[in-house]
């Protein structure tokens, strides 16, 4: 009978310790305070998506039921934070490693065994916080979660969605602490441009490509008027398309005026085709930028080292053309992949803005988002 008792007791007194259970900070030590660093998801952009992992020495001791998490303002920043409501889904689960060895942009990949959603979909005030007179700022954003998640202590995923019925920006930004010395991003890729744009000084930039990484291409096109239907062309050869010598000029195809460097080229041949538009604008406003995705780079070694070529053409319809429409080219670009990410960061960040569903994360940083687990 007194062993039931004190096992009853002993339940009791648990089970009210961990309903009255203290809130924690994530990572350690930034309770009191602020980090050295900030992100822009959650907070200021959707759609977006992000996993933040952390590693096992910055999370507490399990176990541990988290039931709501919060974030803060950064409380460095002087600008005006703007008030305003995204869609928030959340997921989270242990992790088998620390980051990074071992990591990279595929979401599927990174996500632990028991990864589980813990919030469905709930519209989350991000409110106009005032920057404190002493940082850091006091947890005002929280999700309160569909389903308790039983952590147990190591390495941690929390992974977020936030949804928009259109692309939204805000001035909001999280407070998040940076790992400034990790030293894992890789730096045996290699990305040479050559060649010529049409017009002159049309922008084409290749995002790092490397194992585990994605295949991103980003262009910004000039002219105004309509959108620009763009054609990303991903091959192995700067000097030949099949049988025909490159590069290519298209004289048919140039502006009336041409400039000094004569016409759109082909300067690439193309085994993949990719394609994208570019935003609607105004007269004003010349810029238009796109990004085209070629996809995941598996973590395959046997792929370190590959070397392939790129290019793009925009097509700008306009009815007095030769053909109902003229071309803009960019400069090509030869390309070898690099390694996969690795080494040791306390946090780690992937994200994109994107949807979640929209393929893989596009960016990463050696970043923790700061959060209080209750």
């Amino acid at each position: 009978m007194r062993g039931w008792i004190s096992f009853f007791f002993v339940s009791l007194v648990g089970w009210g310790a961990a309903f009255s259970q203290n809130p924690v900070v994530i990572p350690k030590g930034l309770s009191a305070r602020e980090g050295n660093a900030k992100v822009t998801v959650p907070g200021k952009f959707a759609p977006a998506h992000a996993q933040f992992l952390y590693a096992s020495s910055v999370m507490p001791s399990g176990p541990l039921t988290i039931r709501k998490v919060g974030i803060r303002r950064d409380g460095l920043l002087t600008t005006a934070f703007q008030a305003h409501d995204f869609d928030v889904e959340l997921w989270m689960s242990h992790l088998p490693r620390d980051p990074v060895k071992g990591y990279g942009c595929s979401w599927a990949g990174n996500r632990g065994k028991d990864w589980t959603q813990v919030a469905k979909k709930v519209k989350v005030r991000f409110p106009a916080d005032n920057r404190p007179l002493r940082p850091p700022a006091p947890f005002t954003v929280r999700v309160a979660l569909d389903k308790p998640f039983a952590y147990k202590g190591g390495a941690f995923l929390v992974e977020w969605s936030l949804g928009a019925s259109k692309n939204e920006t805000w001035e909001w930004y999280a407070d998040a602490e940076n790992w400034i010395s990790w030293k894992g991003e890789p730096r045996d890729w290699k990305v040479e441009y050559y060649g010529v744009d049409y017009p002159k000084d049309l922008w084409m930039g290749v995002y790092p490509p490397f194992l585990s990484g994605r295949l991103l291409f980003h262009h910004v096109f000039f002219t105004k008027g309509p959108k620009v239907k763009v054609v990303g062309l991903l091959g192995n050869s700067t000097l030949y398309w099949g049988s025909v010598l490159l590069p290519i000029l298209l004289h048919k195809f140039s502006f009336p005026k041409t400039p000094s460097n004569m016409g759109p080229w082909i300067q690439a041949n193309a085994l993949v085709f990719l394609a994208g538009e570019t935003p609607a604008g105004s007269v004003v406003n010349q810029h238009r930028q796109v990004v085209l995705d070629g996809g995941a780079i598996p973590n395959n070694p046997g792929l370190k080292g590959l070397v392939f070529t790129y290019q793009a053409l925009g097509m700008l319809p306009d009815p007095g053309a030769p053909y109902g429409f003229y071309l803009e080219s960019t400069r090509g670009a030869k390309c070898t992949i690099g390694s996969a990410l690795s080494g040791w960061s306390g946090g780690f960040t992937f994200y994109g803005y994107h949807a979640k569903d929209a393929g893989e994360a596009w960016y990463y940083k050696p970043f923790a988002l700061v959060m209080e687990l209750r």
